[in-house]
């Protein structure tokens, strides 16, 4: 609940809602719930910005009857602080790792050690003077070879005098030899020159870098021969006879953050029974597939199911409530689907590949994400049939 308290609290400091200004003091979680402990929209409305009613929604209610709110870690599944967690918190938003560059450079055919030099120089941590006197590792930024100016990685490279001789000779080449490896060895003629006081001439450095490059050509080159044989297609795994099966999926917008859920409830042979959709107010995707999974479970228990397996392709979700202490876990969507799980009926909790989820992901992405009740689906959408005739496949692939 410290996520909640803290869209409180900033909703007085920022003024989104000037009434709330004198009730703060006077309300609490529990008034904001309706009978059934559930968020009541109409009051979080009236009191709340639109924009901080979105966040809420995407809390779970605490269940009265749970024990008392705890310090947890909640960048991790099961609360506990991990310093690998605190590090990608902290540099999550420094560079991004899917940046096509980065595939680029990770799959040149080039030895490793370009490919690392690569790396270093695109993230601008090059350890030249300049980037020395920043961390307080240096005293000076001038360059060391030509003393004119700050040493930067593009002024080792490319500007400073030492290695404008050397790109003097390579230019003109239509097909200069080397480039990645003429840079390396700028660079490592520069270290040289700092650490051990030996200044490499133009011309030994074009020597070492068409050298290396003649070595290294042809790396890679050759046209695989390996045949590539199709993909056997990923289907929709049915239930063994007498188990109902429930296909949940989330989604999450990249827009707003807005998420979605959607579900689908199917016998062992693939005869559709009834699906739902939601939305869920802002969260991230683990959350709404967590979010899938309760409301699927309690969307299944008023059908009176008694034998029920789970689908979801998260396998992060699909560990957390398979874990020997889910029912205990601190994260309220977590604990509760645990305990719904107790009940009087035997539910598995099973992972599948996305690509036989795709019904349920298509009901996720298709409510409107305004739509916060659970929308009932008697009858599946005319544009998920060609979806569930393609998983029923797998039972007559199976037959065979």
């Amino acid at each position: 609940m410290e996520r909640l308290g803290h869209l409180i609290n900033n909703s007085v400091v920022q003024g989104m809602w000037e009434p709330f200004r004198f009730i703060r003091h006077a309300i609490t979680f529990s008034d904001l719930l309706d009978e059934n402990g559930n968020w009541d929209h109409e009051k979080l409305t009236a009191i709340f910005h639109p924009n901080v009613v979105s966040h809420i929604l995407g809390v779970k209610c605490l269940d009265p009857n749970d024990s008392d709110d705890r310090l947890i870690w909640r960048w991790t599944p099961n609360g506990n602080f991990q310093l690998r967690s605190a590090y990608s918190l902290l540099t999550q938003n420094l560079w991004d790792p899917k940046n096509a560059l980065w595939r680029c450079i990770w799959k040149a055919h080039v030895p490793q050690r370009l490919r690392v030099f690569l790396w270093v120089l695109c993230r601008n941590k090059l350890m030249a003077n300049t980037e020395r006197c920043y961390r307080h590792f240096g005293n000076t930024s001038l360059c060391p070879s030509c003393n004119m100016a700050d040493e930067t990685a593009r002024h080792v490279l490319r500007d400073c005098s030492a290695a404008s001789a050397v790109w003097q000779h390579l230019v003109p080449v239509p097909l200069s030899p080397g480039f990645s490896e003429t840079n390396l060895q700028l660079w490592k003629s520069r270290n040289d020159l700092v650490f051990n006081g030996v200044k490499h001439s133009t011309d030994s450095i074009l020597h070492r870098a068409i050298t290396w490059a003649r070595y290294y050509s042809g790396i890679g080159q050759q046209p695989s021969l390996t045949v590539q044989t199709p993909r056997d297609p990923i289907l929709w795994k049915h239930p063994e006879p007498g188990w109902t099966c429930l296909n949940v999926d989330g989604a999450v917008s990249s827009v707003n953050g807005i998420g979605s859920i959607g579900g689908l409830l199917q016998d062992h042979e693939g005869t559709w029974l009834s699906g739902f959709q939601k939305g869920i107010g802002m969260c991230n995707s683990l959350h709404a597939e967590l979010w899938a999974i309760l409301t699927g479970l309690e969307f299944v228990w008023e059908h009176g199911i008694e034998i029920l397996q789970v689908q979801s392709d998260c396998k992060e979700a699909v560990q957390m409530l398979n874990a020997i202490h889910a029912v205990s876990c601190p994260f309220p969507l977590v604990h509760a689907i645990a305990k719904l799980c107790q009940r009087g009926w035997v539910v598995d909790i099973t992972w599948i590949a996305r690509d036989g989820n795709r019904a349920a992901d298509a009901l996720a992405k298709s409510v409107d994400s305004s739509e916060l009740n659970v929308v009932h689906l008697n009858n599946p959408p005319t544009s998920l049939l060609p979806l569930l005739i393609h998983d029923a496949s797998s039972i007559s692939m199976d037959s065979i």
